[in-house]
């Protein structure tokens, strides 16, 4: 170690030990001292401090902070065997309340909403504060100040996605979605005054939907679903029907079913509000045909025993299913359960359902959604139609 020549004595700089990045162990700033009475060096050891700090990073941002500290004073004389006080007077430097950092603040911003959202919403949303945590720390601002977040280091965020993760546009605009609803959050408990993220723009991308099937692939896939697996032909008829989201059928009850339409509870949908949808003349008579509304309103209608049951299945239960019979049957691995959705809209649209019947089936709130969903599978509308425009 290298030694610091004082008049009295001599002193060796300080130095951390991590005990090895273990933050289960005790970790402390030392230095020696030489006696200015026995001439024998004795080890002073600061452990105050380092326990309130819950990450590596904030142990090690702090324990440079110390050593600095510690440092700089024996530089300028100081003789821990006179004035041994101030040594544990050290650990004042660069107090931190957890209450007020970034790291607290948007964990408990995403804590608060998680009561108003789905549980695959929030997985979602944890997914992407995981990852701005993990920005953070390899960018040394666990320790800053939710005050102190600025618009320049939002950008340098969203910016990262990119050109250090190498994020396409959906997942881009998934994270900055997610961003500028805890920074609002946080805002709404007026800790902050601007929310950082809300000056970005929408951020563009092309959306690819999952390929739908045309009307030889549904007919076969009938067919062959109907014989082999009947409950996997009753689910599908459901989505393309109905357009339910395979989340939410799952759970669904008997009991939702009310005359001539389905009631999807806001516990189980994805926009957390309870709407309807209509069940169109076929499903209807399968419904019948299958007796379902005999079974008790608390059955699930898909449950495990293959009929209505008081259990429902695992979240990828059918959709590993389908994918297996896809594979089986050489289909393209653009389809999957999602198609039938698709299929259903291009069916409606094509046999000539208005906008807002669609928009309703859909539960889409808008008319701009319904639209963007239509650009999307190919359903533009043109005056340019192909069968009645004249020849040169």
């Amino acid at each position: 170690m290298k030694a610091i020549q004082k008049k009295e004595a001599t002193a060796y700089k300080a130095k951390l030990n991590t005990c090895g990045n273990d933050l289960s162990k005790q970790w402390y700033v030392s230095f020696s001292y030489k006696n200015p009475e026995t001439g024998k060096y004795k080890r002073f050891k600061v452990y105050e401090g380092f326990t309130e700090r819950k990450t590596v990073e904030a142990r090690l941002q702090y324990g440079e902070q110390l050593i600095e500290k510690i440092n700089l004073k024996l530089k300028n004389g100081w003789n821990p065997f006179y004035d041994e006080y101030t040594l544990y007077k050290l650990v004042e430097v660069a107090p931190v309340y957890e209450s007020n950092l970034l790291v607290h603040h948007v964990n408990l911003a995403l804590t608060s909403k998680k009561a108003e959202i789905r549980k695959k919403t929030y997985q979602s949303y944890n997914s992407h504060l995981r990852g701005f945590l993990a920005w953070i720390t390899e960018n040394r601002l666990d320790q800053m100040l939710v005050t102190d977040f600025t618009y320049e280091h939002a950008k340098l965020f969203i910016d990262s996605l990119y050109l250090e993760k190498g994020y396409k546009g959906k997942t881009r605009s998934c994270y900055l979605i997610t961003m500028k609803m805890l920074f609002e959050r946080i805002k709404e408990t007026r800790v902050i005054n601007e929310n950082p993220f809300k000056k970005f723009k929408k951020i563009k991308y092309s959306s690819v939907s999952a390929l739908y099937f045309d009307e030889f692939q549904r007919k076969e896939l009938k067919e062959y679903l109907i014989e082999h697996d009947p409950q996997l032909g009753l689910f599908v008829q459901f989505i393309f029907y109905c357009f339910i989201r395979p989340g939410e059928l799952r759970k669904l009850r008997v009991g939702d079913i009310h005359g001539n339409k389905i009631q999807i509870k806001g516990e189980i949908s994805k926009n957390t509000k309870t709407e309807y949808v209509v069940i169109p003349g076929p499903l209807m008579n399968l419904l019948d045909l299958e007796q379902i509304r005999l079974y008790p309103k608390h059955y699930f209608i898909f449950g495990k025993t293959g009929k209505p049951s008081p259990h429902y299945n695992g979240i990828n239960y059918f959709s590993r299913k389908h994918r297996e019979i896809l594979r089986l049957l050489n289909y393209d691995k653009s389809h999957c359960l999602y198609s039938w959705k698709h299929t259903g809209v291009i069916h409606a649209n094509k046999i000539g359902k208005n906008i807002h019947d669609i928009k309703r089936q859909l539960r889409h709130h808008s008319l701009e959604m319904v639209d963007e969903y239509l650009k999307g599978l190919g359903l533009m509308e043109s005056g340019f139609a192909s069968t009645d425009y004249p020849e040169l």
